[in-house]
């Protein structure tokens, strides 16, 4: 069946308008038994609120991403934000729309480990006159030290200083957008895991 523009029918406008004021005084009704206090300005911005959900759920649903979708909206995310720490401490993603994009909360030890697979460091070792170098194979990060253990710190080192440029100047580049979960990985590792994967598989391709 094929609908076309029915917005000038009488009819279908007073349907839709009826509508909207039974819905209207149906929130209005849940918000008064739930919150009694709420002042008139209090209870418009709730209404607000209400219409923005609605609006990006409806956009969802055209974008077909409403199966997806958790919160349609950032104000549905922060009225539930309880909830959606509790879902991640339970090991589930929660997704949240906001202008017809989707966001994803999880918890970020599952998510550092994701990255501490996923990403092969790459070292490689060698020893020049009394030194140890240490260098990652096609990424720009070398260091030297007297014992390996030094050579890896000062990688961690770079690699911390490299997360901070990725960070603020370095992601738009072309030969630097690629790094997006190497930076991840750095960002959410302590020092000590650092070096943990740093010494994983040295000289290892990435899969």
């Amino acid at each position: 069946m094929v609908l076309g523009d029915m917005s000038g029918d009488p009819g279908l406008t007073a349907d839709m308008d009826a509508a909207a004021a039974q819905y209207a005084a149906r929130v209005v009704g849940e918000l008064l038994v739930e919150k009694p206090d709420l002042t008139a300005g209090e209870m418009y911005g709730v209404l607000v609120d209400r219409a923005e959900e609605a609006r990006a759920a409806a956009r969802a649903a055209r974008n077909h991403r409403s199966s997806v979708v958790d919160h349609p909206s950032y104000s549905s995310a922060r009225t539930h934000f309880k909830d959606v720490l509790d879902a991640t401490e339970r090991g589930r993603s929660v997704t949240v729309a906001r202008e017809g994009r989707a966001s994803v909360v999880m918890p970020a030890d599952k998510l550092r480990a994701l990255f501490f697979h996923a990403v092969s460091p790459r070292v490689e070792l060698a020893n020049e006159d009394g030194r140890v170098i240490a260098l990652m194979s096609g990424r720009p990060f070398v260091s030297e030290g007297s014992t390996v253990d030094g050579a890896l710190e000062g990688l961690v080192l770079s690699l911390r200083e490299y997360a901070e440029d990725w960070e603020a100047r370095l992601q738009g580049a072309p030969n630097h957008r690629d790094n997006w979960a190497l930076v991840q990985l750095v960002t959410l590792s302590s020092d000590d895991e650092l070096l943990e994967w740093l010494a994983r598989d040295s000289g290892e391709a990435d899969a």
